[in-house]
């Protein structure tokens, strides 16, 4: 029992000493250093002294800094929640006008429908009574054909006699005369095909006014083209007197 009680009196004696000499000094002295850094920063003293306020010895929160932020999160939701400013009508009108405002290649232009018939029957028109100048330059065409012919047939006689160099020859020569004369005159035949072609070309002029009643039946469709186009259609259905 004595020896217990001896050596638990020297623990109590020794072991302070032995803990301070294991323990080292710096290991419960680190979190006041860190604090008397924080406390050093310029920054800490003023959030310190806006949110803590110890002049009036009651330790309260003060409010002075969160009023602050609160009153300006106010003052922007007011400003939200005025109504715009209205809009000036001037303004989407210039821009409604200014939009309309398009060159003239980019917009259609509308005509009359009317416009495009008058210039399709005139056309048809045209084309009709050019078919009976039609049939007259086709008949014309074969005389004048006949009469080359007979021309061509005479200088042909002609030069023949001039080569011949005695009477019997020459006689050779102008007995071809009839042979040539009567083969010019066989064109002559064609004529009346000038004639039966007029009901085709008839025809061809009248079928012009169903393709371009189309044409007019489209708004943008621009009448000179539909008159160029007519022209073109009439010199093809005149190609019905080529014989």
């Amino acid at each position: 029992m004595t020896r217990y009680l001896s050596f638990l009196f020297l623990l109590i004696l020794f072991g302070n000493s032995v803990f301070t000499a294991v323990i080292p000094k710096s290991y419960g002295s680190d979190d006041h250093e860190v604090t008397a850094e924080r406390e050093d920063e310029p920054g800490n003293d003023l959030v310190l002294d806006d949110m803590w306020s110890l002049e009036d010895g009651s330790g309260s929160l003060n409010t002075r800094a969160t009023d602050a932020a609160d009153s300006s999160d106010e003052a922007a939701l007011l400003d939200e929640r005025q109504p715009l400013a209205p809009e000036d009508p001037s303004a989407s009108k210039r821009d409604d006008t200014s939009s309309t405002d398009l060159p003239l290649s980019d917009t259609i232009v509308a005509r009359a429908p009317e416009e495009c018939r008058r210039a399709l029957g005139t056309g048809v028109d045209s084309c009709k009574k050019s078919v009976q100048s039609g049939v007259a330059n086709c008949k014309k065409k074969i005389q004048d054909d006949i009469a080359k012919c007979k021309v061509d047939a005479k200088g042909e006689i002609d030069r023949c006699k001039k080569k011949a160099k005695d009477p019997f020859s020459k006689a050779r020569c102008e007995s071809r005369r009839p042979k040539l004369m009567a083969q010019c005159e066989s064109r002559r035949a064609k004529i009346p095909l000038c004639e039966k072609a007029r009901p085709k070309v008839l025809l061809c002029c009248e079928r012009m006014r169903p393709q371009f009643q189309a044409l007019c039946a489209i708004p943008s469709f621009p009448v000179s083209v539909v008159r160029s186009r007519l022209q073109d259609a009439q010199q093809q259905c005149m190609k019905g007197f080529i014989i």
